[in-house]
């Protein structure tokens, strides 16, 4: 994928829906690779990395998430009825590692809820070199708890 092109963006939205996601994604004209994947955990969310056009991305960010879903873009502002809310939907200002993006955003996810156009055997290898979180966390627990001489295995 072309880092230049490429857009990584999350939302919380239902699972369920990832297959009318895509299509809808897949009507604007400046798409070309892309990769969307969803995850269950902790809660129901999908990661995008999109080569597309900024205007692009604006008006299906404003059609789906703002329209449709009704997501916040912004965690709730202080004094409002919405404060202390998280951001529901947002987008990565500068990708720094376009593979690191990429194996980032097929981590978690559930083959039935993986859609890209890449080549397989380029997801094989994505996959392989992706982490789960899972071994994050037992790689954090382990260093809050041993003291530098000791390793964890």
């Amino acid at each position: 994928m072309d880092i230049k092109k490429s857009i990584m963006f999350m939302a919380h939205v239902p699972l369920q829906d990832i297959s009318n996601i895509v299509t809808t994604l897949l009507e604007y004209s400046s798409v070309k690779r892309y990769m969307v994947c969803g995850e269950d955990k902790p809660y129901e969310h999908i990661h995008f990395l999109v080569e597309m056009s900024s205007k692009d991305y604006s008006a299906f960010a404003k059609r789906l998430f703002i329209a449709q879903y009704k997501l916040r873009g912004r965690a709730g502002r202080k004094g409002t009825s919405e404060e202390g809310l998280p951001r529901q939907y947002g987008k990565v200002k500068k990708i720094e590692d376009i593979y690191g993006a990429m194996c980032y955003t097929l981590k978690e996810g559930n083959e039935k809820w993986r859609y890209t156009n890449l080549d397989p055997k380029i997801v094989k290898k994505l996959l392989e070199d992706s982490f789960k979180k899972e071994e994050t966390d037992k790689l954090y627990e382990c260093m809050k708890t041993t003291t530098p001489d000791i390793h964890c295995s």
